[in-house]
C-alpha cells in the first residue's frame, strides 16, 4: 500500500504549468465568487430545485439525469452554495489544465491567465446562480476538455472513439458547450497552418480527423437520447429550442451561418449578453481581435514567400470558420432562447490571442528570429494582448460581484415584499390559517423598485436573479414557502369563484385587493 508521501511525489511529477494553472484558477475562481458562495442567492429556477438537478431527460440532457439520479439517492440533490459552487469551480480549474494541454501552451503565466478568463467569464457567475446543477454543468466542461484532447492527440483508434463519446457525455449534460469544442479544435488547426511544419495533405487530414470527432459525437447522442426518452416514456421538451437542435433545413443553413457572424460582429459595438456591456471591454475585444489579424496576417505572407499557397488557403478557411464554430449554438437553436449561458464559447476570444502570441514567439525562435523589428513587434504584441486579458479578467471579476450585489438587493426586496403581503392577508377579519389562498393575475404593481436601474447594463448576467421576475411572477408560491417561511395552500386556479365577484376588485397593493370570496381568499394583482 502506497504512503501519502508517494502520493506528494507523484504530485511533483506534474508538470508545473499544469500546478500553476490549477490553483491559480481554483482561488482566483473561489475570490471571485464568494459572494455567491457564502449567501444564498437563487434564481427562479432554484424555487423548484431546492432538492432537484432540474430538467434532464426530457430536454436531452439524459447523462444529466444518470448523475442526478445516482446522486439523489445516496445524498439528495440539495442546492447547497458552498459545497456546489466549490465543486463547479474545482473542476473549472481541472477543465483549464485541459484547455492548455489541448492547445499545447508551455508558457505558466499564459496558462494561469487562461484559467483566470474561464472561471470569471460571466457564464461561470450564471452558472452559479444555479446552484442547484452549476457543478454538473462543470462536469460537463471537464468531459469535453478531455474528449477534445484525445481526439486531438490520441494516437489509436480507440483514443478517438473514446474522445468522441466523451464529447457526446458533455453534450447530454448541457448542449451549449458543443460550440467550444469546435472554437477549441479550430484553433489547434490555425496555430499548426501557422506553424508552417505540416504540409497541406496532413493538414487536411487532422481537419477531417476533428469534424469526425465532432459528428461521430453527435452520431451517439441522439440515438442514445431517443432510447432514454422511450425509456422514461417522455417526449422532448421545447425549453430554449432543444427539440429542434438537429432539424436545421438546408434552405435554413445560410440565414444561421450569417447570424453567427452577426453575433461576432455585435459583441464589438453593443452589450451581448452581458458580455461585452461596457465599452472598455468592448475595446480590449477589439485590440486583442486586431493582434491576432495582424498576426496572421504577417504568417500569411510568410508562407507565401514560402510558395505554401494552400497552407495560407486553408489557414484563412480555418479563421473565417472561426466565428462560425464559437457561435454554432445559433445554428443549434433559435436565437430568441440564447443568454448568457449558453455562449460560454466566446471565453476563447481572449485565450486565442494568448496562445497565439505565444506560439509566434516560438515559432520566432525556431527560425532563428530572435532579434529585429518582427521580434520587437511580437514582444510588444504579448505584452498588450497579456494586459488586455488580464484587464478583461478584473473587469469580469468586478463585474460578477456587481451582479451578486443586485441578486442580493433583489432577494431582500422580494423577501419584504412578500412579507407585507403575507401580513396583509393574516390582518383580514375573518381569516383563518385553513383557507386557499388564490393568486390571480401578474403582478403589476407601479410602486416596485428595480434594483437594475442602479446598474450599468454590464451586469446584465443571464440567470442572476432580478427583482421583477419573482416579484411579478415566477413561482411565487415556493418564494413565499422557502424565503418568508408561508405554507399556507395557495393556487392560481379562479375555477369556483364567480367573475364578477373579483373582477371588479381593484389591483393589488390598492385597498380591497384582497379579500374573503366564497370562503376563500383572493388577491388579484391584476385582471385577466
Amino acid at each position: 500500500m502506497k504512503e501519502p508521501i508517494d502520493i506528494l511525489k507523484k504530485y511533483n511529477k506534474i508538470p508545473e504549468i499544469y500546478r500553476y494553472t490549477f490553483w491559480c484558477t481554483f482561488f482566483v475562481g473561489m475570490l471571485t465568487h464568494l459572494y455567491i458562495l457564502t449567501n444564498k442567492l437563487p434564481t427562479f429556477d432554484d424555487m423548484l430545485c431546492l432538492n432537484s438537478f432540474g430538467g434532464s431527460f426530457n430536454l436531452g440532457r439524459w447523462f444529466l439525469g444518470i448523475l442526478g439520479l445516482v446522486k439523489y439517492k445516496i445524498l439528495g440533490n440539495y442546492s447547497m452554495p458552498m459545497l456546489n459552487g466549490m465543486l463547479a469551480i474545482l473542476l473549472i480549474a481541472v477543465f483549464a489544465c485541459l484547455v492548455n494541454a489541448v492547445l499545447r501552451n508551455d508558457n505558466i503565466l499564459a496558462g494561469m491567465l487562461i484559467g483566470i478568463m474561464l472561471v470569471v467569464f460571466p457564464t461561470i457567475a450564471g452558472n452559479l446562480s444555479f446552484m442547484f446543477t452549476g457543478y454538473y454543468y462543470s462536469i460537463a466542461m471537464v468531459l469535453l476538455g478531455a474528449g477534445v484532447l484525445l481526439i486531438s492527440q490520441g494516437k489509436k483508434v480507440w483514443m478517438f472513439i473514446a474522445g468522441s463519446f466523451l464529447l457526446t457525455l458533455s453534450l447530454a449534460i448541457y448542449q451549449a458547450y458543443y460550440p467550444l469544442g469546435i472554437g477549441l479544435f479550430l484553433i489547434i488547426l490555425i496555430l499548426d497552418c501557422a506553424g508552417g511544419k505540416e504540409s497541406f495533405q496532413e493538414l487536411l487530414k487532422k481537419a477531417f480527423r476533428y469534424l469526425g470527432g465532432l459528428l461521430l459525437g453527435l452520431l451517439f447522442y441522439f440515438p442514445i437520447n431517443g432510447f432514454w426518452l422511450k425509456v422514461m416514456h417522455i417526449e422532448m421538451g421545447s425549453h430554449k429550442g432543444v427539440d429542434h437542435m438537429s432539424q436545421v433545413s438546408l434552405q435554413e443553413l445560410p440565414g444561421k451561418i450569417i447570424l453567427t457572424y452577426q453575433a461576432f460582429s455585435k459583441m464589438l459595438f453593443q452589450n451581448y449578453y452581458g458580455i461585452t456591456g461596457n465599452i472598455w471591454i468592448r475595446l480590449a475585444v477589439i485590440l486583442l481581435l486586431a493582434g491576432v489579424l495582424f498576426l496572421l496576417g504577417r504568417r500569411s505572407i510568410r508562407l507565401i514567400t514560402e510558395k505554401k499557397y494552400m497552407i495560407c488557403i486553408l489557414l484563412w478557411v480555418f479563421i473565417l470558420l472561426f466565428p462560425i464554430g464559437i457561435h454554432s449554438i445559433y445554428i443549434m437553436v433559435e436565437e430568441q432562447y440564447l443568454y448568457t449561458l449558453m455562449i460560454y464559447a466566446d471565453v476563447l476570444l481572449f485565450i486565442f490571442p494568448l496562445v497565439l502570441c505565444e506560439k509566434f514567439i516560438v515559432y520566432e525562435k525556431a527560425e532563428r528570429k530572435t532579434a529585429g523589428t518582427a521580434a520587437r513587434i511580437t514582444g510588444i504584441l504579448n505584452w498588450l494582448v497579456t494586459l488586455m486579458v488580464l484587464f478583461s479578467g478584473i473587469f469580469y471579476i468586478y463585474q460578477d460581484n456587481a451582479a451578486y450585489l443586485e441578486a442580493e438587493l433583489s432577494l431582500s426586496a422580494a423577501k419584504s415584499y412578500y412579507t407585507t403581503l403575507i401580513t396583509q392577508i393574516k390582518s383580514l377579519d375573518g381569516y383563518r390559517e385553513d383557507m386557499e389562498v388564490v393568486l390571480i393575475g401578474d403582478n403589476q404593481d407601479s410602486t416596485i423598485y428595480e434594483i437594475r436601474r442602479e446598474f450599468f447594463q454590464d451586469v446584465e448576467i443571464g440567470g442572476i436573479y432580478e427583482t421583477d421576475r419573482v416579484i411579478k411572477g415566477i413561482d411565487r408560491g415556493r418564494f413565499m414557502k422557502y424565503y418568508c417561511g408561508y405554507d399556507q395552500e395557495l393556487t392560481e386556479d379562479i375555477s369556483g369563484i364567480r367573475q364578477e365577484d373579483w373582477q371588479s376588485m381593484p389591483d393589488y397593493p390598492e385597498d380591497g385587493s384582497i379579500k374573503i370570496v366564497e370562503d376563500r381568499i383572493v388577491v388579484k394583482f391584476s385582471g385577466e
